[in-house]
């Protein structure tokens, strides 16, 4: 068994492709991911929603293959219904299933609240509509939203289309328009942005957040999994000092 330390369930937005090929690249020896999809094609209103009414089922589906902990992904999925919506989730998750869960984007929350970040410069490959759930999201958690910028994309495999510096690109001119800012997050996993973390972090001198990266220390965290894992960003190089 390839998850013999720990077996993560990933309730994944769209195909996992992306974030499975991601999170092997990250993770230390022994710890896997079990995935169930909820098949978003394009981030719009009416496939979310849809999105969220698999969630109890797919849920269940990872609970029957007895993983360790339950992760729903998506950050325009999670940032739908506001702040609040997302802790509702969690507990539904938790109570049909007898898992401990949480959602990436909660997972990005408690990341920046680890770090002391206020102030948020926020990339995204998302159109306005999803940009502005998001920002009042991170508004509504407690956070001052420096700066946020969006490719205007809304099909789920345009965005994994993306080059690989698509992301590093995009957080850059972000920090550039407004460098008065404690922390950059870039949401979603389909354009793999966890791979040019380490490079923003020596260009501009602070933390990097991604949707990857936050659930990885918030499951590593809550499992007890130790040891630090070195470049991907200061996040994930703290696990082995909590």
């Amino acid at each position: 068994m390839i998850g013999w330390r720990a077996r993560i369930g990933y309730i994944s937005p769209a195909n996992a492709e992306c974030s499975v090929y991601e999170f092997y690249k990250i993770v230390t020896e022994g710890v896997s991911l079990v995935t169930t999809c909820l098949s978003i094609k394009d981030l719009v209103p009416e496939e979310l929603e849809a999105a969220l009414r698999k969630v109890d089922d797919s849920a269940l589906d990872l609970a029957r293959s007895e993983v360790d902990f339950i992760v729903l992904g998506g950050t325009p999925p999670g940032a739908l219904k506001g702040v609040g919506s997302d802790r509702k989730l969690i507990k539904r998750i938790e109570k049909i299933t007898k898992t401990p869960a949480v959602l990436k984007i909660t997972a990005s929350v408690e990341a920046f609240r680890h770090l002391k970040a206020k102030r948020i410069s926020v990339a995204t490959p998302f159109e306005e509509p999803n940009n502005r759930k998001i920002k009042k999201f991170l508004e509504d958690s407690g956070f001052v939203v420096a700066s946020i910028q969006g490719l205007g994309i809304r099909s789920n495999m345009d965005i994994a289309r993306l080059p690989d510096y698509a992301p590093y690109q995009q957080a850059r001119k972000t920090v550039l328009e407004n460098p008065k800012t404690d922390a950059i997050y870039i949401p979603c996993s389909q354009w793999s942005p966890s791979f040019c973390v380490d490079q923003l972090e020596k260009d501009f001198g602070i933390p990097v957040v991604t949707s990857n990266l936050s659930m990885i220390w918030y499951v590593f965290s809550a499992l007890k999994l130790r040891g630090a894992i070195r470049g991907f960003g200061r996040l994930l190089e703290g696990l082995s000092l909590e």
